[in-house]
């Protein structure tokens, strides 16, 4: 008899593998492009962060400025991913097994967290660089 049930859920596990498989690898490459995204949108920024710290900025202010920014950024990108994630995934309810829910908040929790702090590293890291650059040698930066 466990036989019999094994083999015939056997296709809803496969599916399930598979879709779940996906997801991890469309997160990871969801994380890899946003962190080079913002990592090159903050580079970009060596020059105005040379003129906010020539003006009298402290490298405190400066840093929340830049991590504020991009704090946003992944906010609405997170939000609107999110809420396409969950009007997209009603046809993928058939491969789950009973009791799983397409908008499980633990699963969408763990994204989230996941991508805010890929995006809060990206802005982080280079921003933290230009920040130990002196400013004049910033304002120089092409």
């Amino acid at each position: 008899m466990q036989q019999n049930i094994a083999l015939s859920i056997y296709p809803n596990q496969v599916g399930a593998a598979l879709l779940g498989g996906m997801g991890g690898l469309g997160l990871i490459l969801a994380s890899i492009g946003l962190y080079g995204v913002l990592a090159y949108a903050v580079s970009r920024r060596v020059r105005e962060i040379g003129v906010r710290m020539a003006l009298g900025a402290s490298r405190a202010q400066v840093l929340r400025v830049v991590l504020g920014d991009a704090a946003v950024l992944v906010g609405i990108g997170v939000a609107i991913g999110i809420a396409l994630a969950i009007g997209c995934t009603k046809p993928l309810a058939s491969f789950l097994s009973a009791g799983v829910s397409v908008t499980d908040p633990a699963t969408l929790g763990t994204v989230v967290a996941v991508l805010l702090a890929t995006g809060m590293a990206a802005a982080f890291v280079p921003a933290r660089r230009a920040l130990s650059v002196d400013p004049l040698t910033a304002l120089r930066h092409e």
